[in-house]
């Protein structure tokens, strides 16, 4: 494998292997699409144009993100999934928390993944100290957040994942720490509730 290929050189491939798996899990009831290093004003349109769904018209602010994924329910509505993605042997403390502000900033997303991109057989995955925090749950997956400003409650969830290059995408385990740890699990966060749907 070519030492300078780049994360952005991967996008394609884990929107492609994502879109399987999301294809499986949903069972194929639902369709979805994707966007990739844009702002994620621009990929939320993107995605709404390409599921021929109206722009639902909430604000999102110009941050420039890695791949955004649109799920559309049967209702019409269009849940966001963030994916950040990191190529190297292993994910840091660093790589989770940019993660987490996106999400905080962006407000309207409920999920978003952290995704390593795995180029080592022996990549350790985990730096030690991020490990260990999820190792003694003492890291949030799971946020429930008050706007101080206009009282809006912004709730999300998370889970880390691995693609390794030609294979398939790995969940890494925080579920003690109420993460996102498998295929179910995410669905079950994608989907909307209903009474809060406008």
């Amino acid at each position: 494998m070519s030492d300078d290929k780049n994360e952005i050189a991967y996008y394609p491939e884990i929107c492609k292997k994502m879109g399987r798996y999301l294809d499986d899990a949903l069972g194929g009831l639902n369709r979805f699409s994707s966007s990739q290093n844009k702002l994620l004003s621009l990929m939320i349109a993107e995605i709404h144009k390409n599921l021929g769904v109206s722009n639902s018209g909430i604000f999102y602010p110009p941050l420039k993100t890695d791949i955004t994924f649109g799920i559309e329910f049967p209702n019409g509505y269009i849940s966001p999934m963030l994916l950040e993605v990191k190529r190297g042997r292993t994910l840091s403390l660093i790589d989770y928390s940019q993660l987490i502000g996106y999400l905080q900033v962006a407000k309207h997303i409920k999920v978003g993944l952290l995704m390593l991109v795995n180029e080592g057989t022996d990549a350790s995955q985990l730096s030690s100290d991020f490990k260990h925090l999820i190792d003694i749950q003492q890291l949030n997956f799971d946020w429930n957040m008050t706007d101080k400003v206009t009282g809006e409650i912004n709730v999300f969830r998370t889970g880390i994942c691995v693609y390794t290059p030609g294979n398939g995408i790995d969940w890494i385990n925080s579920k003690s720490s109420n993460g996102i740890s498998d295929w179910e699990t995410l669905i079950k966060c994608l989907k909307p509730d209903i009474s809060n749907v406008v």
